[in-house]
Formats: structure tokens, sequence, C-alpha cells
């Protein structure tokens, strides 16, 4: 899939149901859930709202769903594994 200026996106690091998966090919669309995702992750590791995960809960992006259970996010963070300096997969 290509963005609206015709350059191809690299894959987006999203947190699913299944762990960490570097997604290539993601619409727009989706590309924006997934920062909506890690907006609302973010929110829940720093200030406990689990608000914006409750409004994704169920929501799939690129055959995965995003995960949006409080306890797996933060046994993910724990791992390393929620990182917010970039969403893209930095090997390409």
């Amino acid at each position: 899939m290509t963005t609206h200026n015709n350059q191809i996106r690299p894959p987006i690091r999203v947190l699913t149901r299944q762990g960490i998966q570097f997604l290539p090919n993601l619409t727009d669309q989706e590309a924006s859930q997934v920062g909506r995702h890690w907006n609302a992750v973010r929110r829940y590791l720093e200030y406990g709202d689990e608000t914006g995960l409750d409004h994704l809960d169920g929501v799939t992006v690129g055959g995965f769903t995003l995960e949006t259970d409080p306890y797996a996010i933060e046994w993910h963070a724990v791992r390393g594994e929620v990182r917010f300096e970039s969403i893209y997969d930095e090997v390409i």
C-alpha cells in the first residue's frame, strides 16, 4: 500500500494480542488506528487511563487484533517491548 504522496510506508510496529508485530502494507486508516493505539497505550502506562484502550477493544489491523488488556500491556512494557520513539520498523 502506498501513502497519498506515493511513498511506500515502512512496516509499522504494532502491539497485538499475539505480541509485537511488524506489519507492512497497512492502509492509511489502519496506520491511523495504530497511532491511536500507541497513544492509548502510553496514556495507560503513564496515567492509568484505560479510556483509549476501551475504545480500541476488538479493533483489527493487518489481520491482527490490537492488544487492549492492561495486564498484557504492562507485561510487554516490563519486557521492554513497548517503545514510543518510533512506530516504524527500524530494520528495513
